[in-house]
């Protein structure tokens, strides 16, 4: 998107750069109810879900470092590319999680506009070539 508007500065909030990772751990329930479950790896995938299993354990460091903190290193480098030259960088957090109302997303670069769907509307209109057909 090269152009973004906000629709208000009550409840548009813009931000929220980062990755993360949830999920259950059901083990122990499946356990109480007397159900075992069976991960069986064929002997060639010796890693797979490394990472998962070691979360499991309370152990996030391998799942950070070789998917979650790729991923947020690639998210990051797609906004600053598609942000080019609007982007404050040195706003605290813009590339950390941090959401931001729509006039200080506006101030820091992350969003073009405060305005209505109409305001989209036009602005999209103004920028495609439909006019040429109509």
């Amino acid at each position: 998107c090269d152009y973004i508007v906000a629709d208000n500065n009550i409840s548009s909030e813009v931000g929220s750069i980062g990755v993360m990772c949830t999920f259950q751990d059901l083990q122990g329930y499946y356990e109480k109810e007397g159900i075992k479950v069976h991960h069986i790896y064929s002997s060639e995938s010796e890693n797979k879900n490394e990472a998962f299993h070691l979360a499991l354990e309370g152990k996030y460091e391998l799942i950070k470092e070789t998917e979650l903190d790729p991923l947020a290193r690639s998210f990051q480098n797609a906004i600053k590319e598609n942000r080019s030259g609007k982007l404050d960088l040195s706003a605290k957090g813009v590339l950390n999680g941090k959401t931001y109302f729509a006039q200080e997303a506006l101030s820091i670069g992350l969003i073009d506009r405060v305005g209505s769907k109409s305001t989209a509307i036009d602005i999209a209109l103004a920028k495609s070539h439909v006019k040429q057909y109509l």
